[in-house]
């Protein structure tokens, strides 16, 4: 049985629950009415993104990355990639 809580952020059950994922937490959700577009949903699925990221790359070359912010200083060489594609 879901709790007020549990039903309006089933999502909620992924933190409170080993073994519930974003994937049951999800289909919960999907069954009781909320929304695709809900931001309990985006949070969530942010959440488990973060959990699941692995970063692969020298310790300097990370620190520099999270230190830049300035967009045109950004030279992870993707843009060139996808030119040579033709993307």
């Amino acid at each position: 049985m879901l709790t007020t809580q549990s039903r309006s952020n089933p999502y909620t059950l992924a933190k409170e629950i080993h073994g519930i994922g974003f994937a049951t937490a999800d289909q919960i959700a999907q069954s009781v009415g909320i929304p695709k577009d809900s931001q309990n949903r985006a949070r969530a699925g942010i959440t488990r993104a973060k959990r699941l990221l692995v970063v692969v790359g020298q310790n300097k070359a990370l620190g520099l990355a999270v230190r830049n912010d300035q967009s045109r200083k950004r030279y992870s060489g993707l843009l060139c990639s996808l030119r040579e594609s033709g993307q």
